[in-house]
């Protein structure tokens, strides 16, 4: 995907600039992998019909889903490029993946977010094949731009020392009650607590469709398995008993049998095991109550130093939320969080040197 010889003092480059600094600025962060998706297609497939999902709904019809999944999202995730959408395939979520073609008849939250979109794209139809170029080329730096700069682990530097483990565990506790950004904050804390004592850890967006496994992460002790050894499902709200049965059924279906239900609203922390789980379903599963709690349940079972687990924790925590796609505000939010602490003096017995 070169782009070489375009000229940044070109008008077409300074609209395209603005366009995508405004499409990156609208509500759903799949409309900017789906402007990359258009431009490229106008750059490589022609004259298509650059507002069309799948490829079998006219003759000028392409499959924006397959190019976005085959071509842009490899390019840019080997580039280090940020399009905000951090799926694997940005166009199979909602509205995207229940239409054929991107109009005024998806149901959005924002219809004047969607109807700059569509102008916007609309407008990329009229573009030549060279002013394509200049256009993808203008999004393109954009987007690599735009992309946040984070300290790989701002907590280990002071002497070699890391803050105290209940200071961090106060401040996500905070960082969780004042905006779960519904629960996009608590399932990435949970997936980078999990760093500490899995080798490969993984997570789905939010009501992704394509989940595959029951819950919200999946740990796996040995790299390459294709089943995961445990599942934990995040809850931003109390946790009834049918719902911890209803899901030890799903996991005991999918063939695993360990298992977390992490209650994230809970007032006090506490711990139980669920013997009706493991009755009824062979599962031999936990409910946890708050966070910390779940936390330090997972610290205890790294095999690694407890300096090594922590590092691990605050390296993977901003990727996590990146993956998650939390707004943008948050990453910096957390980044500000970690310097706070980097700053103020350890105080418990759990300091680590």
């Amino acid at each position: 995907m070169a782009m070489s010889g375009q000229s940044p003092h070109s008008p077409i480059w300074s609209e395209w600039v603005e366009y995508t600094r405004t499409v990156r600025s609208l509500s759903s962060r799949t409309y900017t992998a789906f402007l990359g998706t258009a431009l490229l297609a106008r750059v490589t497939l022609g004259d298509v019909d650059l507002l069309s999902l799948k490829a079998d709904v006219g003759s000028s019809a392409y499959s924006a889903r397959s190019l976005c999944h085959v071509v842009l999202v490899p390019f840019v995730t080997e580039k280090g490029i940020s399009i905000r959408s951090t799926g694997r395939e940005p166009l199979n979520n909602q509205p995207f993946f229940r239409y054929d073609r991107v109009d005024f008849s998806m149901r959005v939250k924002n219809r004047d977010h969607l109807r700059t979109l569509i102008s916007i794209v609309e407008k990329a139809q009229s573009l030549t094949k060279d002013e394509a170029r200049i256009a993808l080329a203008a999004f393109l730096r954009v987007s690599i731009d735009s992309k946040p700069s984070f300290a790989r682990s701002p907590l280990l530097g002071r002497s070699g020392g890391i803050a105290s483990v209940s200071s961090l565990l106060e401040t996500i506790e905070t960082f969780l009650r004042e905006d779960p950004e519904g629960g996009k904050r608590g399932q990435a804390f949970v997936a980078a607590a999990l760093d500490m004592a899995y080798p490969v850890v993984e997570t789905s967006r939010v009501n992704d469709p394509s989940r595959h496994y029951p819950g919200d992460a999946q740990a796996f002790l040995v790299k390459g398995s294709k089943k995961p050894d445990l599942l934990v499902e995040v809850r931003q709200k109390p946790v009834s008993q049918s719902d911890v049965l209803l899901f030890a059924a799903r996991v005991a279906n999918s063939g695993v049998r360990r298992a977390y239900v992490l209650d994230l609203a809970a007032t006090r922390p506490g711990m139980s095991f669920s013997s009706a789980a493991l009755k009824e379903h062979g599962v031999i599963l936990l409910e946890v109550q708050g966070f910390s709690l779940f936390f330090l349940v997972v610290l205890q079972q790294a095999t690694t130093s407890l300096a090594q687990a922590l590092e691990r924790f605050v390296g993977s925590s901003s990727r996590r939320l990146e993956e998650l796609e939390v707004e943008e505000s948050t990453l910096y939010l957390w980044q500000e969080a970690l310097q706070s602490l980097l700053q103020s003096p350890g105080r418990d017995d759990l300091e680590v040197t």
